[in-house]
């Protein structure tokens, strides 16, 4: 049988779940490098699930543009949140060459980490909040 739109949502929503779990046992494991890129799926994957909720279609577009998937729901204006998801995009590393990752796991201390959880955390309870 075909999903509902219900169950494309519960499939973003529960792959976000799982991704947000395996940064914190990252985060756990001092794995800080690979912790910022589940932290970026965590909310790639949320953003999709609001879309998917807010477009008549059920597949979101391929991009990981944060900003663009933002904009195409109806999460309102992302000002608060624009600068915020470059930084997290920044974490994406598919499709980093070896140097960026070199330079962003110099980046990616214990410190850095807590200083943007707070901040992810509170922009994931409100991406679940609206599914």
């Amino acid at each position: 049988s075909m999903m509902k739109k219900e169950d494309h949502i519960n499939y973003w929503k529960s792959s976000a779940q799982e991704n947000w779990d395996m940064a914190i046992f990252c985060i756990e494991n001092k794995k800080y490098l690979e912790s910022l890129f589940f932290l970026n799926l965590t909310i790639e994957k949320l953003l999709k699930a609001n879309w998917v909720r807010d477009n008549f279609e059920n597949t979101p577009p391929l991009t990981r543009d944060l900003e663009k998937i933002h904009s195409d729901t109806m999460l309102g204006k992302d000002e608060e949140w624009r600068d915020f998801y470059l930084v997290i995009s920044s974490w994406n590393l598919e499709t980093r060459y070896p140097d960026y990752k070199n330079t962003l796991r110099k980046l990616a201390t214990k410190s850095y980490i807590e200083n943007h959880l707070i901040k992810i955390n509170v922009l994931r309870g409100w991406l679940l909040s609206r599914i």
